[in-house]
């Protein structure tokens, strides 16, 4: 299945209702398992969720047009926005530089242009955990732009997260057996 964003570009979705009408057919007298069933976001559950590789392709499509945006300030006036603008294209900064994964801590305080960098690097390493975090700390344009993309990313996670709990969750109900 594809979907189509508000761009016209394609992008392949994974539909996972019918594993979840398993999961919950399997787990139906087990609680745990019927609450963790029940944290997959409903949008994900009747639609499906993002394959990795669309997700890729879609952050993408969103680092390109944030790039491309000068960081309008918020609740700026007219006069700063036109400032930003100006100052966007007048300027030739290089690259900021990404932190390694094993040292990154936090992305407060960190620019508009070195939170998309390191976005970007994240999302290169396929953590998209990390790529979230720096993307939910964008404002302005380039939040709105971001927007989207930080939701399908969300409900991938979500999702993810759930099945790994499962998972993790058989694999200690058949270690049980064993012992």
């Amino acid at each position: 299945m594809f979907l189509v964003d508000c761009h016209g570009d394609e992008y392949q979705i994974m539909r996972i209702d019918e594993q979840l009408r398993r999961c919950f057919h399997a787990g139906e007298h087990d609680p745990f398992v019927q609450a963790v069933l029940h944290t997959v976001p409903n949008q994900a559950a009747e639609r499906g969720i993002y394959t990795m590789s669309s997700l890729e392709a879609r952050f993408n499509n969103v680092y390109k047009q944030c790039r491309k945006s000068p960081a309008y300030p918020e609740n700026g006036g007219v006069v700063s926005n036109s400032v930003a603008w100006v100052k966007h294209k007048l300027a030739s900064t290089p690259k900021p530089k990404v932190i390694p994964a094993c040292e990154f801590e936090n992305p407060e305080g960190m620019s508009e242009a070195e939170l998309l960098e390191q976005a970007k690097y994240f999302m290169d390493k396929k953590c998209v955990h990390e790529a979230v975090r720096c993307m939910v700390q964008l404002s302005g344009e380039m939040r709105l732009k971001a927007q989207e993309w930080i939701e399908e990313a969300r409900l991938v996670l979500e999702t993810r997260q759930a099945a790994e709990v499962l998972m993790a969750y058989a694999n200690s109900k058949g270690m049980g057996t064993i012992f």
